[in-house]
């Protein structure tokens, strides 16, 4: 049985990124999740909107799933090739990783000269500065904690600058490709952090970050995007949003959000923001998917702030849900 996830794999892997860098794609030094824009306000749940409501959630719960519990051969990413930079800002790098992976950090590359070679062939060269640089692999080949062979391609970026207290690091990333065992997956996007020092714990926190990229695997694309503010290290002290697009374009946003995976379903709670019709409480149980990613069985109940609730009852994937208002 998996672990509870709290703040979802798209932070872990982000977090992890942030160990390594980014691309030179796009504009700015800060990466900005997809903006919620839509309508902030408590919804009233009727049968005027219970359709939409039954589809929407549907789709967010099954997002929110495949972006939270997947299995991702992206941990196994060297980290970063940034040789020059001083010991205090590897630290902050290498504190990014977090404690539940920090063991991803040990035997792989932690710094590479202006031309590298891998463990077992290819090449990585980087360019810039103490703040400012970019990393481009090219069959950059090293070994796993288990010994596996792994190649990385692609190039890789960040910049880094502070604040007062605050460190700010941004990564981008641009078709890096991570292969092994016949496995490949491909980021592009970024992520930007804003990190503090805190004397007590003696370690870096994330202040507040926001990511925004996608991950393609076996033909497949899954977009990350979303922003974390924590007043201290105290994982209970930070406040997690992450926004997901629909297949329609428009973008829907999940506050509080926790994904359970329990080997056979899924259980997911969040807050649920409409762009439309405002937010209502969300909780989806004894879920499982289809093998087109929707979700084939399970229940999921919406609540809004008066009481009224919504049932979406699943009946296996190519059936229609059953949707009762109460």
């Amino acid at each position: 049985m998996k672990a509870v996830t709290k703040y979802g794999a798209p932070l872990a892997f982000a977090i992890l990124l942030g160990a390594c860098g980014g691309d030179d794609s796009g504009t700015g030094n800060t990466i900005e999740a997809i903006e919620y824009s839509g309508n902030n306000s408590a919804a009233s749940l009727s049968a005027d909107n219970q359709g939409v409501y039954a589809t929407s959630s549907a789709e967010v719960v099954a997002k929110s799933i495949a972006a939270n519990v997947s299995d991702d051969p992206m941990d196994n990413l060297p980290i970063a090739a940034v040789s020059r930079v001083s010991s205090d800002q590897k630290a902050l790098l290498k504190q990014a990783v977090g404690s539940v992976l920090e063991y991803t950090l040990e035997g792989l590359p932690i710094a590479a000269t202006q031309n590298d070679t891998g463990d077992c062939g290819g090449a990585a060269s980087m360019s810039g500065s103490e703040s400012k640089a970019t990393i481009v692999y090219s069959d950059y080949c090293f070994y796993d904690l288990y010994g596996d062979v792994v190649y990385a391609d692609g190039s890789l970026s960040y910049v880094y600058s502070s604040s007062g207290d605050i460190e700010i690091v941004t990564y981008r990333f641009s078709d890096f490709t991570i292969s092994y065992d016949e496995e490949s997956s491909t980021l592009n996007g970024g992520m930007t952090d804003h990190y503090k020092w805190s004397e007590s714990d003696k370690e870096y926190y994330s202040v507040y970050s926001s990511w925004n990229y996608s991950v393609t695997q076996n033909g497949v694309t899954q977009q990350y995007s979303g922003t974390i503010e924590c007043s201290s290290v105290a994982a209970s002290s930070c406040e997690y949003d992450e926004q997901i697009q629909g297949s329609h374009g428009e973008v829907y946003q999940l506050s509080d959000l926790y994904v359970y995976d329990g080997d056979s379903y899924y259980t997911v709670e969040a807050t649920f923001y409409h762009p439309e019709y405002g937010y209502v409480d969300l909780e989806a149980s004894n879920i499982t998917l289809c093998s087109d990613g929707s979700v084939g069985d399970g229940t999921i109940i919406l609540e809004d702030n008066s009481g009224t609730t919504m049932t979406v009852t699943f009946n296996g994937c190519g059936s229609s849900p059953t949707v009762t208002l109460n």
